[in-house]
């Protein structure tokens, strides 16, 4: 009997979980949250062209990580305060092949941004 409940339990949470998988795919996009997650990129890359502390206080959540290419994370403030030590010299800063990704009330956006110094 408990090796039976068991199964049951297990095919029910594994049945639940495939909708939840399968969420991101054949649904419509939200272009209006894409278009906007975008402005935001470019707002953020241009807030590290100007040195613009403020800029990037408004756009960062207070809960932002980043994780650079060297692996390392970091969080809002951290971002803030090496924005500030940051004495570089940009030609442009300019996001590039966005991949945004909407759910509900969050996204998530993956890019890469290239940058002249």
């Amino acid at each position: 009997m408990k090796k039976t409940l068991f199964a049951v339990l297990l095919i029910l949470t594994a049945s639940a979980l495939v909708p939840a998988q399968m969420s991101g795919r054949g649904t419509t996009r939200n272009l209006k949250a894409e278009r906007e997650l975008t402005k935001v990129e470019e707002d953020w890359a241009n807030a590290y062209l100007r040195h613009d502390a403020v800029m990037l206080e408004r756009i960062l959540a207070a809960e932002f990580i980043s994780v650079g290419s060297n692996g390392k994370s970091h969080n809002k403030a951290q971002d803030i305060e090496e924005l500030k030590g940051d004495s570089a010299s940009y030609d442009y800063s300019t996001p590039y092949d966005l991949e945004i990704r909407v759910y509900g009330n969050g996204a998530v956006v993956m890019a890469d941004t290239s940058s002249m110094l």
